[in-house]
């Protein structure tokens, strides 16, 4: 039996009896929820994983897919689910190597499902036998694959006495070896000769559990006590974050629901700091610019210069947290020039293009007590074209509600491939399509060249994106330097790669964290270092 932590970002854990595959309830669960989650059969359980399995293979996200599911089910699917997507390289090639021809989509989900649940390298949660039992069960109780459960039968079987033999003979194919897409590998080779093995193999371990600590708020260490005071080890990671020994269900972080902790990889806490250490550099030449403007201390806050920050592609908010977090805070060993300032008014503003994405930022700020202007549009376009969707305006007229038309500093998350945080969403390399990179890298290159165009001279751009892919990093990045005789590249991370071993991510490329991967480029416009 195998009893793991449960957390709903990463694999539910589960309990297993002969007949039944049992997710564990939440801790905090009713006595009715717990009796609820614990009554689901496998079958029921495998077809629900297989219909998913499916979904995400037509390119539906993961995290879409079990939002529609009844709450009941969720964490026994979502268990088996990323289970099944780490193992469905290999799941294929074993199909391949027992079936001649592929089978209609239902079956064939259904029986790569069992088979990626019975490739696991280590301990599994189920006895073979049982799995066989139950992924007969759920085809027979299925119409449309009622008629092919004898072949499901008869497969299963013969892989799990020939289980040795089948996998060596596979063992040469290098998505049944890594489980991954072959491009998603050539790629990697590409573009990290000597660590994409290493890379890939991360890649199927569960990430850990990072959280922020709100430092407006609370220093990290008295967090880190609270935490053990409820037994909740955790170690140092950074600057504000510490890493959960085991992860818990958000709600049972103290002073979670206040605004004391978030959720956020400590690799993506990096941003927000490293932003504003450069805007606090660059701003002392913007500063005496804007008093030879201004003259004196205007005794109108309306009147006041605003020096504005862009979070560009804000969603889900935690960059946008993190920097207000920090600029609150009274116990940052380096104040900001324009902190304390009674002659500038600071600002930070976010957008996102999608509504719905959008209000998440407006929740998480509302939930850490945390204001800034949310704007609804696209940062890639004009911003006149913007809506405003949350946060106090400037002033009164037609331009109250409109976003400054140049920014001090801007951090932009791009979209991109998410090839960083496989070890998270596992869904993500089977989403993913090689001519995605191009279409993606258009998209990026777009967004900086519009972002560009609103900074301010001697202001400070930081680009960023969650992949580990160098089209999205290095090049990208490359090229902008190439074609912006304007921009200069100040010491930055660069890629950072994923690794089993913690260390403090440094300013030096390719550092390894048990974090995500991610690349950082920090940019200057007009400024001679």
């Amino acid at each position: 039996m195998l009893v793991l932590n449960s957390l709903s970002a990463i694999e539910s854990p589960f309990v297993l009896n002969t007949s039944y595959f049992a997710p564990r309830p939440p801790i905090d669960a009713s006595s009715s929820e717990r009796t609820q989650v614990l009554s689901k059969p496998l079958w029921q359980l495998l077809n629900l994983t297989a219909k998913s399995v499916g979904e995400v293979m037509l390119g539906r996200s993961a995290t879409a897919v079990l939002l529609g599911l009844d709450a009941s089910f969720k964490p026994g699917v979502q268990s088996l689910l990323f289970l099944s997507l780490r193992q469905w390289g290999v799941a294929r090639a074993v199909r391949a190597h027992l079936v001649e021809k592929k089978p209609t989509p239902q079956i064939d989900h259904l029986l790569c499902t069992s088979l990626a649940l019975m490739c696991q390298d280590s301990d599994m949660p189920y006895e073979p036998h049982t799995l066989v039992n139950q992924a007969v069960q759920a085809a027979k109780a299925n119409v449309k694959t009622a008629g092919q459960s004898a072949m499901l039968n008869a497969v299963l079987r013969r892989f799990l006495r020939e289980k040795e033999e089948i996998l060596k003979a596979i063992g040469t194919q290098l998505e049944a070896q890594y489980n991954h897409p072959l491009w998603w590998i050539k790629q990697l080779q590409k573009d990290h000769p000597q660590e994409w093995a290493h890379i890939l193999d991360v890649a199927q371990t569960p990430a850990v559990m990072t959280l922020r600590v709100n430092a407006a708020q609370q220093s990290r260490e008295a967090y880190a006590k609270a935490l053990a005071d409820l037994g909740f080890d955790s170690k140092v990671m950074g600057e504000d974050a510490l890493v959960l020994a085991h992860p818990v269900g958000v709600y049972l972080l103290p002073g979670f629901e206040a605004g004391a902790v978030s959720v956020q990889d400590a690799n993506a806490q990096l941003a927000a700091p490293m932003l504003l250490r450069a805007f606090d550099e660059a701003s002392l030449a913007q500063l005496s610019e804007a008093k030879k403007t201004v003259g004196s201390e205007p005794e109108n806050a309306l009147d006041k210069p605003i020096f504005a920050i862009l979070d560009a592609c804000a969603a889900p908010g935690g960059k946008t947290a993190h920097l207000l977090e920090l600029l609150s805070s009274k116990n940052q060993g380096t104040p900001l020039a324009l902190r304390d300032s009674k002659a500038w008014s600071l600002e930070v503003h976010a957008v996102e293009l999608d509504p719905k994405r959008a209000q998440k930022v407006v929740e998480g700020l509302e939930r850490l007590r945390l204001k800034a202007r949310v704007w609804v549009g696209d940062a890639g376009a004009d911003s006149a074209q913007w809506t405003l969707l949350s946060g106090p305006s400037h002033g009164n007229g037609p331009s109250a509600y409109r976003p400054p038309m140049s920014y001090q500093a801007i951090l932009l998350d791009a979209p991109c491939s998410a090839s960083g945080i496989v070890r998270r969403h596992p869904d993500i390399r089977w989403l993913r399509r090689e001519n995605d990179i191009g279409r993606l890298f258009e998209t990026q290159s777009r967004l900086l060249k519009q972002l560009w165009g609103q900074l301010v001279p001697s202001g400070v751009l930081l680009y960023c994106t969650c992949s580990v892919f160098k089209d999205e990093g290095e090049r990208q990045i490359n090229s902008f330097l190439k074609h912006n005789s304007d921009a200069q590249l100040r010491p930055s991370p660069g890629h950072l790669i994923p690794q089993k071993t913690i260390n403090k991510p440094t300013l030096l490329d390719n550092q390894a964290s048990d974090q995500d991967g991610f690349y950082y480029a920090l940019l200057q416009k007009n400024v001679s270092l």
